[in-house]
C-alpha cells in the first residue's frame, strides 16, 4: 500500500502483503500498460432518489424542518464511504459486495451508484438487507466518471474508498489502509493488487506498487488501481476528488491530485 501526502505528493509504502487487493476483471478485459488504457473500462452508475414531499402550507413546512433536525442528531456518519459504480454487472457485483460487506473493519457506508443496467445488477443488489448499502440509480448510463462523481457527493465518511462491481477486495483491506492513512497522516493512498479470473482465482500475476511516486513519476506510471485507492477527505475536497468525463478518468484524477498536493 501506498500514499501520497497532501505536502509532499510522493507515495510512501506501508508494510502489507500484495494479496490485500484482489482485482478480479471481467473475462476478456486486459492490462494496459498506457495511461489511456489502464483505467478500468466499465459503465457505472446507481441513484434512487428519495423525493421529499414538499407541503403547501409555510406552517406544515416549519414543523417538518423541525421534525427532520430532531431525527438527524444521533445519527452516526460512518468513517469510510465505499463507492461502487456498476453497469450490467449482475453477473459479478454479488461476489464484490459480499467482499465489502465481509471487512473486518466495519464503519463504512457502501454506496453502489447503478449506472442505468438493462440486466438484474439492481435485482442482485436488492438482495442485500445489509443497512449500509446505499443505492443511487441514474436514469441514463453515463459512464464511470459520471457515476463515482454521484457516489462521491452522496459519501458522508471522511474515507472515500472505490471498488468496481467486478473486483474483490481480502477482508483485511480496509482495516490496514485506514490504520495506514491514519499513521502516515497522508490524503490518498493506494496498494498492491492480483490479477485473478472471470472467477475470481488469482492468476499469479501480482502488480506492486512503487515505495513512493512523485507528480512526474506518475505521469510515466500507470500502476494506481481505482479499486486499491482511498481517499481523506479532511485533507481533500470533494471538488478535488470528482473525476473528469474523459477516457481514463481515474488516473487523471490521481495526477490532478498528485500535482496539487506535491
Amino acid at each position: 500500500m501506498a500514499t501520497a501526502k497532501k505536502k509532499t505528493g510522493t507515495v510512501k509504502k506501508a508494510e502489507s502483503k500484495a494479496n490485500d487487493m484482489v482485482a478480479r476483471k471481467m473475462a476478456g478485459m486486459k492490462l494496459a500498460s498506457k495511461a489511456a488504457s489502464r483505467t478500468a473500462q466499465k459503465k457505472t452508475g446507481t441513484v434512487k432518489a428519495v423525493k421529499k414531499a414538499n407541503t403547501s402550507k409555510a406552517g406544515t413546512k416549519k414543523v417538518s424542518k423541525a421534525k427532520k433536525s430532531v431525527a438527524r442528531v444521533g445519527v452516526k456518519k460512518p468513517i469510510v464511504s465505499v463507492i461502487m459504480p456498476a453497469y450490467n454487472a449482475a453477473a459479478f457485483i454479488d461476489d464484490a459486495i459480499h467482499s465489502v460487506l465481509g471487512q473486518s473493519f466495519d464503519d463504512f457506508e457502501l454506496i453502489v451508484v447503478d449506472d442505468a443496467s438493462t440486466d438484474k445488477t439492481l435485482e442482485v443488489v436488492g438482495q442485500f438487507g445489509d443497512e449500509r448499502i446505499r443505492v443511487i440509480s441514474c436514469k441514463r448510463n453515463g459512464g464511470a466518471a459520471k457515476a463515482r462523481n454521484r457516489g462521491i457527493r452522496a459519501a458522508r465518511g471522511r474515507y472515500i474508498a472505490f471498488i468496481d462491481a467486478d473486483d474483490l477486495w481480502q477482508p483485511s483491506k480496509l482495516m490496514k489502509q485506514v490504520a495506514f492513512m491514519r499513521e502516515k497522516d497522508c490524503a490518498f493512498s493506494f496498494g498492491s493488487y492480483v490479477f485473478a479470473d472471470a472467477k475470481g482465482r488469482p492468476k499469479g500475476k501480482v502488480v506492486r506498487v512503487p515505495a513512493t511516486i512523485t507528480y512526474k513519476q506518475a505521469l510515466r506510471n500507470t500502476t494506481i488501481w481505482t479499486s486499491t485507492v482511498m481517499l481523506d477527505l479532511k485533507k481533500l475536497s470533494k471538488n478535488d476528488v470528482m473525476m473528469p468525463d474523459v477516457k481514463s478518468e481515474d488516473t487523471a484524477t490521481w495526477w490532478r491530485i498528485l500535482r496539487k498536493t506535491g
